[in-house]
């Protein structure tokens, strides 16, 4: 039967590597490096020249001891003196020498003791071997922390594939249900409506009839009666020949239409995936540069991907808006317009919504560079930022005087949110810089203090909560946190860049600290916009170096792990 004991191994005796007869060892000699028996220890291993200078201990001792390397009996690699013993080690030559070596090639090297550079070697070595063990350490509870990953990830795949499953039969269910009650519906009026009809087509066709034997009885009195029947009866014939109108509606109830609903909504009807903010299977985060592209702008305050791959960025610094196209390390301009723009977002319908100098939110005619008023107003406010949410919500930064406020609007332009004050009516924003937000519809915030010259990143949770991120608590100790811009990767984590210190803080949607990178360590100086390219990947954007007039601004895209 099965148990979990661990299974004994039996142990091969050895015996004396002198005599051989099965005697029980009891010692090694370190300079033979053999293991002799108590007899032969004394009898025969003295018979070994040199013997007298061997070090032989116990073998109880044999696991504490470390055995001591001679180098006093190394011979000389070089044919013409092999018989001589290596004196020493030339550090210039790496190699060691012995004293014939020394007066004919090294005698003007670098020459030391060989048993001093023996130790420096066996102490490096041994450093590798410790690190060694560690990382074999690491690794394998690291191996097994992603076993456990994998099995908690594919029971996890398996569960929430069935929960689609039965929520795609219970939505499958309750639209088939509901088509029946559509079905039932219309044809409840349709019965109604024939009903109606066909009894007035019955009434009409009876009064035809009617007519019609009346017309046959007509003619026959027309042309059959003699002049004095027809003066005699045609008072009470003209009496009976009047036609009665039949009883007939004069306006029918008509089919209803079907309007169909919009399917793009259903994504968020039937549900979405989302990623759990408090993960258990947390893994490595790294950044690595995938591709560097050269710009004629100063810096790139914004970026914002646009459909066939193209990017707008603008520069205020410049007055200029482009769209470009990467191809390789190339930014191919597909269409260039002179205008300060403060904040540019698109819908789902890729409308290029603006912020410009203006009171109102322009619509930009992509291909003609005009601008007309957006539906989007935010009087008696001005805009200052503008985002788009998953679902195609507007989110606009709003400023007047010393008010601030994020209002959130629907496609129509309808307002259904404002925020600008807590919950004590104190202001929340000192000057809003940038706004992003999550799939739970979770708004965040970059929020700067030009009194106190530092910023901070708001946090408005979809249930009314409110956190605030102030900073790194070691990287902000003494130079202030300054966000410049957010964003909000696939995996629902907010990167913020950090401009002052070449920071990019990663936060989870609660607003909590992930990790920090520092975007120096990949050679990516002066860090200024952010933005999510179509495949997932990070567009990073830079100011150009003031201490170099020549220096252009650059723009990265990179691969963030585990974010």
């Amino acid at each position: 039967m099965a148990h979990s004991r661990s299974v004994r191994k039996a142990q091969i005796p050895i015996s004396c590597q002198f005599c051989e007869d099965g005697n029980t060892i009891q010692w090694k000699c370190l300079d033979c490096r053999l293991l002799i028996c108590e007899k032969c220890k004394d009898k025969i291993h003295l018979k070994i020249r040199n013997a007298k200078d061997h070090k032989i201990i116990h073998v109880t001792e044999v696991e504490n001891c470390t055995e001591e390397f001679d180098y006093k009996h190394i011979h000389c690699q070089v044919e013409e003196h092999y018989e001589q013993y290596c004196c020493l080690f030339c550090k210039t030559c790496d190699d060691l020498v012995c004293p014939t070596c020394v007066s004919k090639a090294h005698n003007k090297h670098d020459l030391t003791e060989i048993g001093d550079v023996y130790t420096i070697n066996i102490d490096t070595l041994r450093i590798r071997q410790n690190k060694t063990r560690k990382f074999i350490s690491k690794m394998t509870t690291r191996n097994k922390e992603l076993s456990e990953l994998k099995c908690r990830e594919n029971s996890k795949y398996t569960k929430v594939r069935n929960n689609i499953i039965a929520h795609q039969k219970d939505l499958k269910n309750a639209v088939d249900q509901y088509i029946k009650e559509l079905y039932y519906e219309l044809d409840q009026s349709y019965n109604v409506i024939f009903q109606s009809i066909e009894s007035d087509i019955t009434a009409i066709s009876t009064s035809i009839e009617k007519a019609n034997c009346k017309l046959n009885e007509i003619d026959n009195f027309i042309t059959k009666s003699e002049v004095a029947d027809f003066f005699k009866n045609f008072k009470i014939f003209g009496e009976y020949a009047e036609i009665q109108q039949p009883k007939v509606k004069a306006i029918y109830q008509s089919m209803p239409n079907f309007i169909p609903g919009e399917i793009i909504k259903y994504r968020y009807n039937f549900g979405i995936l989302q990623h759990d903010e408090n993960s258990s299977g947390k893994i490595a985060l790294g950044m690595n540069v995938d591709e560097k592209y050269q710009t004629e702008m100063s810096r790139i305050d914004y970026i914002l991907p646009y459909f066939n791959d193209s990017i707008w960025i603008s520069c205020n610094e410049d007055n200029t808006i482009q769209r470009v196209k990467p191809e390789r390390n190339n930014l191919n301009i597909k269409a260039a317009f002179s205008v300060k723009v403060f904040s540019m977002a698109m819908t789902a319908l890729n409308e290029l919504l603006l912020v410009t100098d203006g009171r109102r939110i322009q619509n930009m005619n992509s291909r003609t560079g005009n601008f007309s008023n957006s539906i989007y107003n935010v009087a008696p406010l001005e805009p200052i930022l503008i985002h788009v949410t998953c679902d195609n919500k507007v989110i606009v930064g709003a400023k007047n005087g010393h008010r601030n406020a994020i209002i959130v609007m629907n496609e129509k332009g309808d307002r259904e949110n404002v925020f600008e004050y807590d919950k004590n009516v104190k202001p929340l924003f000192t000057y809003p810089r940038s706004i992003t937000s999550t799939r739970r519809r979770d708004i965040h915030v970059v929020d700067y203090d030009i009194d106190k010259n530092r910023g901070r990143v708001i946090v408005l949770r979809q249930g009314g909560d409110i956190y605030k991120y102030c900073g790194h608590p070691h990287v902000n100790k003494s130079i202030p946190f300054k966000p410049i811009d957010i964003v909000t990767t696939p995996k629902a984590n907010v990167l913020i860049i950090d401009w002052c210190t070449h920071y990019i803080h990663v936060l989870n949607t609660c607003g909590n600290l992930v990790t920090i990178f520092n975007t120096r360590d990949t050679g990516i100086l002066h860090p200024f916009s952010l933005a999510i390219s179509q495949g997932g990947q990070v567009y990073i954007g830079c100011a150009s170096h003031r201490a170099k007039p020549t220096d252009k601004a650059k723009i990265y895209l990179v691969n963030l792990t585990g974010c």
